[in-house]
C-alpha cells in the first residue's frame, strides 16, 4: 500500500476549510484597524496625542480648498472639515496623516492637502487654540457622491525622541476613532 503525499493532506485541509468557511461568510475582509477603534458621531471629540480631533462634515466639490488655482475641468475633491486642538506646548501642523477616508478610491495620484481655511495654505495649529482644518483629497471617478455616508478614520500615533535627528518622530500609527459622516 502506498503512502499519501504530505502536500495532498495539506490540500485536503484547505478544501475542507473552504467548504466550512464559505457558508459562514468566507474570508470577508474585516478592517481590523478600525474594529477596535472608538465609534463617534460627527462633532464628537477624539482625544489623543498630540491632537484632539472632531470630524465635523464632509463634502464633494470641484474646488481645492488649499489652492487659488482652478483645477482641470471634471476634477472633484473630497473635503473633510475637522476641529483640531493642539494638545502640546508648541505650534504643530495638522498633517494629512491625521484623517483617512476609509473605503474610498482616491486613485494612485491623490494626496491630501490640508489648510486651516480657504485663504491659508498652512495647517499650523497653535497650542490651546482650536482650529478648523480642511482635509482635501482628489477623487477618482464617482466613488463618493452627495448623500453618501463617509467613514473617516482618525489616526493616532506615538511620538518618540529621535536618536538620529533632533525632535520627535511619529511611530506606531493606529486607528483611534471612526466617524461616519454624511457627504453634502
Amino acid at each position: 500500500m502506498r503512502r499519501v503525499p504530505g502536500w495532498l493532506w495539506a490540500a485536503l485541509v484547505v478544501v475542507v476549510a473552504l467548504l466550512l468557511a464559505v457558508p459562514l461568510g468566507g474570508w470577508d475582509h474585516v478592517d481590523r484597524a478600525d474594529a477596535s477603534a472608538q465609534r463617534l458621531a460627527p462633532g464628537q471629540r477624539h482625544v489623543s496625542d498630540p491632537f484632539a480631533t472632531s470630524v465635523l462634515s464632509a463634502e464633494v466639490t470641484d474646488r481645492d480648498p488649499a489652492s487659488s488655482f482652478d483645477p482641470e475641468p471634471g476634477t472633484r475633491f473630497l473635503v473633510v472639515r475637522a476641529r483640531v486642538d493642539n494638545r502640546t506646548d508648541r505650534t504643530r501642523d495638522a498633517t494629512g496623516d491625521l484623517l483617512v477616508p476609509a473605503g474610498v478610491d482616491l486613485g494612485p495620484a491623490s494626496t491630501v492637502t490640508v489648510a486651516r481655511d480657504p485663504q491659508s495654505r498652512s495647517a499650523a495649529v497653535q497650542p490651546g487654540l482650536p482650529a478648523e482644518v480642511l482635509f482635501a483629497w482628489e477623487l477618482e471617478g464617482d466613488t463618493v457622491a452627495p448623500g453618501d455616508t463617509l467613514r473617516v478614520q482618525v489616526v493616532d500615533w506615538t511620538e518618540i525622541e529621535s536618536r538620529v535627528a533632533s525632535g520627535l518622530v511619529p511611530t506606531d500609527y493606529r486607528v483611534g476613532a471612526v466617524v461616519e459622516v454624511p457627504v453634502s
